[in-house]
């Protein structure tokens, strides 16, 4: 892959990634009760509501996984044996990736918006950004080849009834959903 290839392919990544969160966060913000008291011109509102807040703790337990490409949902593993865990905003997990090759991440996990249901329910929005280890070439070609560490950004959404939660995210090729216990 030539490096103009790899310029090219490392910014539509990125702006794949930028589209989602800046989706998401217009989303909030649209949504945040705030009022013109609250900051000058709303800017506070919109830089708290991209920072959100740290995300509860959680052990995460199972995933699956949508693959969006033709060729890659046939033979890309669906069943990833995630096992994580969030604390104070802070997240670790290992889970075997599309390939079948055990992979490690770490990031800080933030909620932008959450709404308390009826029956002990409620709904969050967040996002997940760090760094991922144990993928290779076959995701990203050789810009994979750059570093061990990809860095990512991912949002998330989820749906707890008291303290089990079913969660959603979409990173880069793929939409996955797993479970949680929340504590």
């Amino acid at each position: 892959m030539s490096q103009w290839q790899l310029t090219r392919q490392l910014q539509l990544t990125l702006k794949k990634a930028l589209f989602f969160f800046f989706l998401l966060i217009t989303v909030v913000y649209g949504q945040s009760s705030s009022t013109p008291d609250e900051s000058i011109g709303g800017h506070h509102a919109l830089w708290s509501a991209i920072i959100g807040h740290p995300a509860d703790s959680r052990v995460y337990l199972g995933m699956w996984a949508l693959h969006l490409s033709a060729e890659a949902i046939h033979d890309d593993n669906a069943v990833n044996d995630l096992v994580a865990l969030t604390y104070d905003g802070y997240s670790a997990g290992a889970f075997k990736n599309s390939y079948y090759d055990w992979t490690y991440a770490a990031a800080i996990q933030r909620e932008v918006y959450e709404k308390n249901l009826a029956h002990n329910s409620s709904i969050h929005v967040g996002y997940r950004a760090g760094g991922i280890v144990g993928y290779d070439d076959r995701l990203c070609g050789d810009l994979c080849s750059l570093s061990p560490v990809l860095p990512f950004v991912v949002p998330y959404i989820n749906l707890q009834k008291n303290n089990v939660g079913f969660e959603s995210q979409y990173g880069y090729t793929v939409l996955t959903a797993g479970l949680y216990y929340h504590f």
